[in-house]
């Protein structure tokens, strides 16, 4: 008994996230990005005269993702 209550409960589960994946988001991202600035650290982008306040270009995106 304990088996088969176990295994329609993991299916049940799955099922749930499944169907949840689905899902769209309904949100907005705002990316904004900082060009030409010298180095690799993260310190060398906060240490920028123009950080955080004036990025090079931003946009709104209603997606998650973006070009590399």
């Amino acid at each position: 008994m304990f088996r088969k209550l176990f295994f329609l409960t993991s299916f049940v589960l799955v099922l749930g996230l499944v169907c949840n994946a689905g899902g769209q988001g309904t949100g907005t991202i705002m990316q904004e990005v900082w060009s030409d600035i010298g180095g690799t650290t993260v310190a060398d982008l906060t240490g920028n005269a123009n950080y955080p306040d004036n990025p090079t270009y931003g946009e709104e995106l209603t997606l998650f993702e973006t070009a590399t």
